[in-house]
């Protein structure tokens, strides 16, 4: 079951994008924030990295619809079935 963070809903001429953001990459965000060192901001960034690896994998393996289009960096799309790229 698809799990976000954040969601953001982004309105276009042609319908709107319904964006996820995942908790691996908001909780690298926030640690990133809050990251003293160098040496703690690689911990974190390595550890958020198998997170989102880990995140990729199991969205991949869930997405249904060909309208769902996951990112390797923690974030989802949904596009609308009007969104067409134009030629």
């Amino acid at each position: 079951m698809r799990q976000a963070d954040a969601q953001i809903d982004i309105e276009t001429e042609r319908g709107t994008l319904e964006v996820d953001l995942s908790t691996p990459l908001m909780t690298l965000t926030r640690q990133l924030c809050r990251a003293e060192t160098v040496g703690v901001a690689s911990e974190i960034i390595q550890t958020a990295d198998a997170q989102l690896n880990f995140w990729e994998t199991s969205r991949r393996a869930e997405v249904r619809q060909v309208r769902e289009i996951v990112m390797p960096f923690g974030v989802e799309l949904r596009v609308p079935a009007e969104f067409e790229p134009r030629r």
